[in-house]
């Protein structure tokens, strides 16, 4: 756990009046071993004198309300004093925080921005903010909720990965797709509804998610990817849409309280243990006459002799010599 140091500190010039911070620059401030610039209410800033903007590096504080832009008083140089505004924000492994409310100034979550505050319980993203970034709360293992603006366009890979207590989360009508490991291991998430906007969902996804016991999976999805639900184990049923094309490798994988699976008419293309060692399935109906691309380990750990292979009305004969069907003993038609 890191802690907040400050070394060779001079507060001479140093001064909070009116709600601005003021520093001079001959103050040597570390914190967590590197350099900031000026501090105001316990928020540690650096700054960027060109571009006339602050970036939050520490907080000493547990309920951080971060302001949109800050004042930096030059002893030395008035031409570096001036309002800065609040653009950029890295509070990484920082334990103590509890609440974080981002300013309209943030328009991007950068990288690790959040990472490992495992004591932040809420954080309010406003609508200025299009971007969140790879690991930008994972291992957030206090957050019990979050809600992404409907101003966000993209999530990069992980950034709520490992919120062991996330038990919900509104995924916005504005993302198109949902990157690798997203919402990876967050083992307290019940329920999820995927936008009609959403067109793939990606690798390692909802991978681990062991409470997850519903998803609703939206017409606008063309592809599922590699572990996307897999070792979800509460989950008891899904829908495949007839948008889906194909179901990569391991997508299912070790949902072992699975009992029935639709696959869409449109699904060409079943890989790799897509739905390997889903013990407890018992029904899986194929809506394509023609028989998917599948895989001979696709349905690898399932007991053939129980499950039941529900098919569209004159493919029976089609499904029982196909590769990766063929092993079902009940084929029905009817789907």
């Amino acid at each position: 756990m890191k802690t907040l140091r400050l070394m060779g500190m001079t507060l001479a010039v140093a001064a909070l009046c009116l709600g601005y911070a003021s520093c001079g620059d001959e103050d040597e401030l570390t914190i967590n071993g590197g350099s900031y610039d000026c501090m105001l209410n316990g928020i540690y800033y650096t700054l960027d004198f060109e571009a006339r903007t602050a970036k939050v590096v520490g907080s000493g504080r547990k309920v951080v309300d971060i302001p949109s832009s800050i004042y930096y008083e030059d002893a030395t140089d008035s031409y570096y004093s001036g309002s800065y505004t609040v653009k950029s924000i890295y509070l990484s492994d920082n334990s103590g925080i509890t609440s974080v409310t981002i300013p309209s100034s943030v328009t991007s979550i950068g990288w690790s921005a959040f990472f490992n505050c495992t004591s932040l319980t809420s954080v309010t993203i406003p609508e200025s903010v299009t971007s969140i970034g790879s690991y930008a709360f994972t291992s957030c293992s206090s957050l019990t909720s979050v809600t992404i603006p409907s101003s966000v366009t993209s999530i990069k890979d992980y950034a709520f990965s490992d919120c062991t207590n996330l038990t919900s989360v509104t995924i916005p009508e504005s993302l198109t797709s949902i990157g690798e490991g997203i919402f990876e291991y967050c083992s307290s998430l019940t329920s999820v509804t995927i936008p009609n906007s959403v067109t793939s969902i990606g690798k390692n996804v909802f991978d681990g998610c062991s409470s997850l016991t519903s998803v609703t999976i939206p017409e606008s999805v063309t592809s599922i990817g590699e572990w996307a639900f897999s070792d979800c184990g509460s989950l008891t049923s899904v829908t495949i849409p007839s948008s889906v094309t194909s179901i990569d490798k391991y997508a299912f994988q070790n949902c072992s309280s699975l009992t029935s699976v639709t696959i869409g008419a449109s699904v060409t293309s079943i890989k790799d243990y897509a739905f390997s060692d889903c013990s407890s399935l018992t029904s899986v109906t194929s809506l394509n006459p023609t028989p998917p691309s599948c895989s001979s380990y696709a349905f690898s750990g399932v007991d053939m002799s129980v499950c039941t292979l529900l098919v569209p009305v004159g493919s029976k004969n089609a499904y029982a010599s196909a590769t990766g069907w063929k092993n079902f003993r009940k084929i029905r038609e009817g789907a």
